[in-house]
Order: structure tokens, then sequence, then C-alpha cells
């Protein structure tokens, strides 16, 4: 765990400067445990700062722009993953397991499914996909668009209180979103519009879309991948680096989504790699019942 510990913090030491939810409601994170931090070394020797979610004993959960290095057109493998855990491990080392077009999964040292599902009242710290588990045969519960568009949902990010300390900040942020909004033409991603400054930013990429939809529960259908948003009229005057981002957020009009539900890789990964871990968190979570488990 020192050696775990030591790794995390030479990759926290990296960080430059990053901007998260600009806007929103306050949580309690403890309240939302599955969110965590994930911080990758990218080969200029910076830190690369997304969002995450933990979706299981050993994966987590975020967008594959969070694990693609763009300047060396090569994959991040490890990661720092900072959690709400303080009964576990605040600090945890992430592997690159699987990256798509759409989502990406890290494997992280299992955590005890006791810890992702303390007793009532506390909230699950594991964020219930539409994958029903069983040791013999796993399950997807078809979720469609028109169960997303017409549900409630919502975004969780940090919040930006000092740029050049994103990995000290805990304050999370809710964002209850507009009706999402079906692609464009010849797009694949999923719209909401921004209200009154009530937007995510770059930080916030691999956050999750969580919608409660009407018969099959709330659960995360998606991720935060980019903002839309109009050129400031100051633009000319926008000297640093933090005065740039910071505009690009607040003048920014949409939130874009990549869908990543019915996704048959999900199932491939779970039984290939973690099928244990992820029926046992499932459980102790009270996420499936006992047909389920045949």
């Amino acid at each position: 765990m020192w050696s775990q510990n030591l790794a995390v913090l030479a990759f926290l030491g990296l960080i430059s400067i990053v901007f998260g939810i600009l806007d929103g409601d306050p949580v309690e994170w403890a309240r939302h445990g599955y969110l965590v931090k994930v911080i990758g070394k990218a080969a200029n020797g910076k830190g690369k700062a997304c969002t995450g979610a933990i979706i299981s004993g050993n994966f987590i959960l975020t967008s594959p722009e969070c694990v693609w290095d763009p300047e060396i057109e090569q994959n991040i493998e490890e990661f720092a993953i900072l959690t709400s855990l303080r009964t576990y491990s605040r600090r945890l080392m992430g592997l690159l397991l699987m990256k798509t077009e759409k989502w990406a999964v890290l494997r992280i040292k299992e955590i005890d499914s006791s810890v992702l599902c303390p007793p009532p009242p506390q909230p699950p710290r594991v964020l219930r996909m539409n994958i029903v588990p069983s040791l013999t045969k796993q399950v997807m519960i078809d979720v469609t668009e028109n169960d997303i568009l017409y549900s409630k949902c919502y975004l969780l990010g940090f919040k930006t209180e000092d740029p050049d300390k994103f990995y000290g900040q805990k304050k999370v942020y809710r964002l209850d979103l507009n009706p999402l909004k079906e692609p464009r033409y010849g797009e694949d991603l999923y719209h909401s519009k921004i209200d009154d400054g009530f937007t995510a930013c770059y930080e916030d990429v691999g956050s999750p879309l969580i919608c409660n939809t009407l018969e099959k529960g709330t659960m995360v259908v998606g991720l935060f991948k980019s903002l839309n948003h109009l050129v400031p009229d100051n633009a000319t005057e926008l000297t640093t680096p933090e005065s740039t981002i910071e505009a690009a957020c607040s003048n920014a009009y949409e939130m874009n989504f990549d869908f990543i539900v019915n996704d048959e890789r999900f199932l491939k990964l779970i039984e290939d790699h973690g099928i244990s871990s992820y029926v046992n968190a499932y459980k102790a979570c009270g996420f499936m019942n006992s047909d389920d488990e045949a």
C-alpha cells in the first residue's frame, strides 16, 4: 500500500491547470462514492485529469479521451485514481484494460463489496449499469433511446475552486440536465442545453450520465464527452491558459454525451476479467434479486 501511495503521489505532482464543473447544486462526495478522479501520465510529463466511476470492485469506467495521448497518438496505460473511500484507500493505481470508441475501463486492485455496499442508510459506492450479472450468464437490460430521452438525467462533477489543485478539491456538484436531444444528422452524440452557466468543463470528461428511467431504474447510460461553445467577445484579451479554458466553458451552450448502453462488449469484458467481483458487488448492493442469481 505504501509503494502504491508513493506512485499515486508522483502522478499528482504532474497536474497543471484543470477546470471542472463551473456551477451546479452542491452534494456530498461521500453520498456519491462511485465518483472518482482519473489522472494519467501523458508523454509530455504532465498529468491528464478526467473523471470516472466505480462500476464494480475492480473496474473504473471513464471516457476514451481520458486514456489517449494525442501528442504521441498512443494510449496512456497507467493512472492514479482518487476516491472518497475513507475506510479503504483514497488513492489507487489503475491500468488500462479496454478502450472503445465510446468508453474505457481501467482495472484496479479489487475493492471489497463490504466497502462498496455499506449498510443503509448509506448509498452504494458502485454505479449500476444495465447488465444484470450471474455466475452462469450475464443479461443485458435493453435500454431504448426513448427510455433515456424521456427520463430525468443528471451529471456529477468536481467543482473548480483552484485550477492548480484539482487533486485536492473534494466539492462535488450535481447538474440536473435539460431533456436530452437525439443526435443531429451525421453525428453520434446526444445533447443537453446549458442554462445559467450550469455546465461541466474539460476535466469532467468521463463523468457518468445517470438517468432515472421509468421502468428500468436508475443507472449510468452515458459519459460526458465535450462542449459546444461560442467564441467569447473578449477572446483576443484572454492571455492566460486559465482565462481561456474558463471562458470556453462559461460560454458553452450545450453539453455532448456518448451513450454506452446495450454494448455487448461490456458483457465479454465482465465475463473475461471480473465476473466474480461484478456479481459480488451487485448482490451486496441489492442490484439483483434472487431470480437473477441462478
